[in-house]
């Protein structure tokens, strides 16, 4: 049960669902979450009842949602990347890809090599949206697969060559996203 006494940090690794509250509210509760409650909310403008109040309806919100996750920090790390995937795919890049669409279409003018500049900025939004999407599809599934085999409750044996094909398929992508970011890539297009 979440009381006053507790710090934000100890608040955020018993229930996940705090997170996304005390981000929402610029509340540190990672590095520095020895924050306690009643320090948090002066912080924010609202009383610690208040605060407590709302992680509490933050918690029974997802409390219908869970999946069959056992550790809750892993449950809320993959949340996490799945909500900051979404940011990056839905306005994130097409910023960025806006920007060196803008910057191609002056031309020389301004940078000479900025038509290969959107060329590389296209190349690397499809090739983040195809390894996000791998992710979420094949990868995320197999962790929570994974976990839940190691406590016991999983339904089916982990298959290591199945693991070890798709961890070394996401990391040959980052890779090749690396490269798209790399002094070495930008050499070969401008």
């Amino acid at each position: 049960m979440i009381n006053a006494k507790q710090t934000i940090g100890q608040i955020a690794r018993s229930d996940p669902a705090a997170i996304e509250f005390f981000r929402s509210l610029g509340i540190r509760y990672c590095c520095h979450g020895q924050e306690e409650i009643d320090s948090a909310s002066k912080n924010v403008g609202i009383s610690a009842a208040e605060l407590l109040t709302k992680v509490h309806q933050a918690k029974e919100a997802t409390c219908g949602s869970r999946g069959p996750w056992v550790d809750p920090i892993l449950e809320a790390l993959i949340l996490h990347l799945v909500r900051s995937r979404e940011t990056m795919m839905k306005s994130n890049l097409p910023h960025i890809a806006s920007l060196a669409c803008s910057l191609a279409q002056c031309g020389d003018r301004v940078q000479p090599h900025a038509v290969e500049l959107a060329m590389i900025v296209e190349a690397l939004a499809g090739e983040v949206e195809s390894h996000l999407g791998q992710e979420e599809i094949l990868l995320f599934p197999l962790i929570q697969e994974i976990e839940l085999a190691y406590v016991g409750k999983g339904a089916s044996a982990v298959r290591p060559k199945t693991f070890h094909r798709s961890v070394g398929k996401m990391v040959n992508q980052h890779e090749e996203i690396g490269y798209l970011l790399s002094a070495e890539s930008a050499d070969r297009w401008l």
